[in-house]
């Protein structure tokens, strides 16, 4: 009887101690952000939003909710998933960590683009991030790395 106790408590002990170690969302994604292009670190960018960006004609917009789910167009398909952040830096301005995103999926079926697929593939395998806010005075910028050296860059308009 004791050792089924003491089972007991251990299993609740690591159940309350994983709930605990949930990490919240950064409130500094929170919004609906543009997609502008993929960039490589290697590479030297002349302009990451470069006159004649139109913020609405963009084909991909997220939303990421403070409820830790994501959504949003990807061209032509509605897109829903879930995304976790961790190990938040915040610095002034800027936030950063790492993200994990799960289950992004479209909810309906038109036609995709081999430039569609390329997107959901790499915004799937996200591995950090780094908003900056107030970045500039049309935009907050957040960079979402996808693998070593490559990242989506997306704008949000200031409110």
């Amino acid at each position: 009887m004791k050792k089924l106790l003491l089972l007991t408590f251990l299993a609740a002990a690591v159940f309350m101690n994983a709930c605990h170690e949930e990490i919240q969302a950064d409130t500094a994604l929170s919004g609906e952000w543009a997609y502008v292009g993929n960039f490589d670190h290697r590479t030297d960018v002349i302009c990451m939003v470069c006159p004649g960006f139109k913020y609405d004609s963009s084909l991909y917009k997220l939303t990421f909710h403070a409820d830790r789910t994501i959504t949003g167009k990807v061209n032509l398909l509605n897109m829903g998933g879930y995304y976790v952040t961790s190990e938040m830096e915040k610095a002034g301005k800027e936030s950063k960590g790492t993200i994990k995103i799960s289950k992004f999926n479209a909810t309906n079926k038109p036609y995709e683009t081999e430039k569609d697929i390329k997107f959901q593939q790499d915004f799937r395998w996200a591995m950090s991030y780094h908003v900056s806010v107030e970045a500039t005075g049309l935009y907050d910028f957040l960079s979402v790395q996808y693998n070593e050296n490559e990242y989506l860059f997306f704008v949000r308009k200031k409110k």
